[in-house]
């Protein structure tokens, strides 16, 4: 991944909480805002019950999905 040599078995941890709330993606990050995933929003095709990586909108987090 990007160079690093992962063996296999590895654990990888990611931190979710500081890629979800990247103000580069997301409008006002830290801010409640559940619309953003509701009908009509430009998020709403994302499954936010935790499995969607595109939550995390991180370039390591779709590297290690990819890995």
């Amino acid at each position: 991944v990007t160079g690093y040599h992962i063996p296999n078995g590895v654990r990888l941890l990611v931190n979710v909480w500081a890629t979800s709330r990247d103000p580069s993606i997301w409008t006002n990050p830290l801010e409640f805002q559940p619309e953003r995933f509701m009908s009509g929003s430009k998020y709403e095709h994302i499954d936010v019950k935790g499995t969607d990586l595109k939550l995390y909108h991180s370039e390591q987090a779709k590297e290690f999905a990819l890995a």
